[in-house]
């Protein structure tokens, strides 16, 4: 089934290039899908020469851009999305080579790639991508797309109150009910980022050392593409679902996350 009715813009940022086959095979599934899609794919400067030649190898259509390493994902994302026509598309995906990495996430833990699978279960097979598409046109309500698991709001993250940092400043306009993605993949209406491109560019972002792992500016907007869908009236749906087991345990996750916060807040106090 091909739907040609579907204008998408796919961003791409190929940091992690072992995990590139991975990415290829997601946007592929959108190409066997939609048929024609713009697809831009963002390196690093001192990327391997074999993957851009793979990658237009796979996509010949494909602008790839050389970018400094500022703001992660999220800062080359800005960077493409201040250079297209936003009002030419009806979507955009997000997709980034998020690598390898223990986390917890809605007190839930994540390990090896569980992480990034779960981000880009929304694009993993052609029926998936029907379905997501789907959603939008079903619910026009619906500004963005993305993974069940890993929709967050300011009362479940990891940085709200049950963290050992305490709460974390939001924006007064924030409300509590408001989402967004952590890890930054999914698919989004593409008129929602249009004031995003006016806030933020990216030069704002610093250049980052190979190794480092904290960028303040990156992690606020990561949030910010999900509250920006809300501020303009839309909501974020999650796609796949989540399980009725991981949802069913949730608060009984959160009070045990809760309670080994309290006690190493109270080993740090007292040491």
């Amino acid at each position: 089934m091909t739907m040609k009715q579907a204008n998408i813009a796919i961003i791409a940022h190929v940091y992690y290039a072992d995990l590139w086959p991975e990415l290829s095979r997601c946007i592929a599934n959108v190409r066997k899908v939609v048929g024609k899609v713009d697809i831009y794919i963002t390196v690093p400067e001192k990327v391997d020469e074999r993957i851009v030649l793979n990658v237009h190898s796979l996509f010949p259509s494909a602008e790839i851009m050389r970018l400094p390493n500022r703001g992660f994902d999220v800062g080359p994302f800005i960077y493409v999305l201040k250079r297209i026509r936003l009002d030419a598309y009806e979507y955009v995906f997000k997709l980034h080579t998020k690598r390898n990495r223990f986390g917890i996430v809605n007190f839930w833990p994540f390990f090896g790639g569980s992480w990034r699978r779960s981000l880009l279960s929304f694009c993993a097979t052609p029926t998936c991508i029907m379905r997501t598409l789907d959603i939008f046109k079903e619910c026009p309500y619906v500004g963005m797309v993305g993974s069940g698991v890993l929709i967050l709001n300011p009362t479940n993250e990891l940085v709200g109150r049950f963290s050992v940092s305490g709460p974390k400043d939001v924006k007064s306009d924030v409300s509590c009910d408001w989402c967004f993605i952590a890890g930054t993949m999914f698919a989004v209406r593409a008129n929602i980022l249009a004031h995003i491109t006016q806030r933020f560019s990216f030069e704002s972002f610093p250049l980052m050392v190979g190794g480092s792992h904290d960028n303040g500016l990156a992690h606020e907007v990561e949030r910010e593409f999900g509250h920006e869908v809300y501020r303009q009236g839309f909501r974020i749906e999650s796609f796949p679902k989540r399980p009725l087991l991981f949802s069913a345990s949730f608060r009984f996750r959160r009070a045990i996350y809760g309670a080994l916060c309290s006690c190493l807040r109270l080993i740090v106090k007292t040491v």
